[in-house]
């Protein structure tokens, strides 16, 4: 499991948000009060990134949200970020893109807070332009030290869809300029072997074609393939996202819209857990803002007592489904999903009354 993403403030914590939020909005975030008195921290496009994904570069949507709890020290800012709202990101690699861009805006944050000596173990800078002694900081994100994600994806690509290989090729090789992690040579052959496998495609369906029209006067019969049923006898079927209800285990569906999940009986491991649903009344849809501050309130809610242990003291996570304006309109939804995990993987049985 990994460290926390945190920051520890020398100063009371109304202060600290608002030191907080200057340094996160200088890169560009916009920073608002959450539901829970913490703060609600988002950039780029929800509509650019449910099309392209991880792809979409710096217009990426990102959206987390940040803890404020005083401690003895001062205040505690932690951030808390969700699984199963990644779905609202889009795109195969999306949910571990988002996690660099949070790493490395907190760290940025910490340099910054640094320099303001406002976090414990530092003084202000008399020079601006010198560092700032460092007090424990969110590290960066260690991009030379592992291989670019998209590369590798461009390489798989170049064989399932050559295409996708040849974007995605020319994505990873900008990113590994840029960031200066490995892969370059896994860019360069998603592209090579995108390239080769679309000219063989080219040739195959010019072959066909002129076999198709040699051989158009010739009828073959139909041929029906026998049907057989292969329902397998252990793990978990296909639903509907919407069939789902409280006490259903399922596990992790990605990202992107969700349309169906994978549904299992709970002895079996599994991701998440349906621990509560609440229904968002009227008729207009009240954003996404709304729903995701009334997710956040209700869920934790719920959690104390599905637990039987208060969601600040307990090892145990939760996330959701929400509706989103498109399946407010089309699917009449109107329902928040509460999911209870384990950060530190799959659990067998439910989590009711865990206490931990």
């Amino acid at each position: 499991m990994s460290s926390p993403v945190e920051l520890l403030f020398s100063i009371p914590a109304e202060p600290a948000k608002v030191h907080l939020a200057a340094a996160l909005q200088e890169q560009g975030f916009s920073v608002s009060p959450s539901a829970s008195g913490g703060l609600l921290v988002k950039r780029g496009s929800l509509g650019t990134t449910l099309v392209a994904g991880a792809l979409a570069g710096n217009d990426m949507h990102v959206e987390f949200g940040i803890e404020v709890t005083p401690t003895p020290e001062g205040t505690l800012a932690q951030v808390r970020r969700s699984a199963a709202s990644g779905f609202l990101k889009g795109g195969a690699i999306g949910a571990a893109k988002t996690n660099d861009v949070i790493q490395t805006a907190m760290h940025q944050a910490g340099a910054r807070l640094a320099q303001q000596g406002v976090l414990v173990g530092t003084t202000p800078s008399a020079d601006p332009t010198q560092p700032a002694p460092m007090p424990y900081l969110p590290p960066p994100v260690d991009y030379a030290g592992r291989t670019n994600v998209v590369a590798i994806v461009a390489l798989v690509l170049g064989f399932l869809f050559p295409l996708g290989g040849i974007i995605a090729g020319a994505v990873a090789l900008a990113q590994v300029k840029r960031t200066g992690e490995k892969g370059r040579g896994l860019a360069i052959g998603g592209i090579v072997v995108g390239s080769l496998a679309t000219l063989l495609l080219i040739g195959i369906v010019a072959v066909a074609t002129i076999v198709g029209i040699a051989t158009s006067s010739q009828t073959a019969p139909p041929v029906t393939a026998p049907q057989s049923s292969s329902v397998p006898e252990e793990g978990g079927d296909e639903v509907d996202v919407f069939s789902v209800a409280v006490g259903d285990c399922i596990n992790d569906f990605g990202t992107g819209e969700v349309n169906s999940v994978e549904a299992l009986d709970c002895a079996l491991p599994h991701d998440y857990e349906v621990y509560s649903e609440i229904t968002i009344p009227g008729n207009e849809f009240p954003g996404q803002d709304a729903v995701t501050a009334a997710a956040d309130d209700q869920c934790v809610a719920a959690f104390d007592a599905f637990v039987g242990l208060g969601y600040q003291e307990s090892l145990l996570d939760f996330s959701y489904l929400a509706p989103t304006a498109d399946s407010w309109q089309l699917n009449d939804d109107r329902l928040i999903t509460c999911l209870i995990y384990d950060p530190a993987g799959q659990t067998s049985g439910s989590l009711a009354g865990a206490a931990r």
